[in-house]
């Protein structure tokens, strides 16, 4: 997906479905949220993991929510190594969420 040489018709047969799919998916999950009596409201929602960089998914999501919608980067406020392509890393950084998560836990 990210090199590209995907089949013509990938994104009308497999993407636009499958962003529909999600982003109903997260509608009917904030339904079970709010029907559910919690609070506070959401008023942001923040994308993680592989898909969420996908083109398009941030701005159909708040069109669909009518919320901001952010895609998370764990690196965001981190000191990288100049070694490191920060573009590169950047693209890939919502997808090592967990991961970053994990290596900055302390030992009990």
């Amino acid at each position: 997906k990210k090199r590209g040489g995907l089949p013509d018709d990938y994104r009308p047969n497999v993407l636009t479905p499958f962003l529909d799919t999600l982003i109903q998916q997260v509608g009917r999950s904030l339904q079970l949220y709010y029907t559910a009596g919690r609070n506070p409201e959401v008023k942001k929602v923040i994308l993680a993991g592989g898909s969420s960089v996908i083109p398009g998914l941030s701005e159909r999501l708040a069109t669909d929510s009518g919320m901001p919608v952010e895609v998370a980067n764990p690196f965001l406020r981190m000191k990288v190594s100049p070694r490191i392509d920060i573009h590169t890393l950047a693209g890939d950084a919502p997808a090592m969420l967990t991961a970053c998560g994990l290596a900055m836990r302390t030992r009990a």
